[in-house]
């Protein structure tokens, strides 16, 4: 009966933690992550550079984070860039120079 219980609590602690990464990995995919051309936006502030294409409610909450404030770039957009969704990632799709 315990060795039971412990084979129980030991396959529990496993799932769980099998389940925390699989959330997390999940978590960092999700910046690109898109399904329709309305999921990209372009973010001004990404660490990754000027202009980047990132899902729209990582964005947003990439804004709100104080940190998100140490990445201003000093880029101005021109209008012509464009983001859309190939292959469920955020993706440019204009010839635009990056900054």
């Amino acid at each position: 009966m315990k060795k039971t219980i412990l084979i129980s609590i030991i396959f529990i602690i496993a799932a769980a933690v099998i389940a925390g990464f699989l959330v997390m990995k999940n978590g960092k995919n999700i910046k690109y992550y898109c399904e329709t051309k309305s999921d990209c936006v372009l973010s001004g502030r990404d660490p990754d550079g000027f202009g980047t294409c990132v899902n729209k409610n990582w964005n947003e909450d990439w804004m709100g984070n104080p940190e998100s404030s140490n990445f201003v770039w000093k880029c101005e957009y021109t209008g012509k860039e464009k983001c859309d969704c190939i292959n469920n990632k955020c993706q440019r799709t204009d010839s635009e120079p990056g900054c």
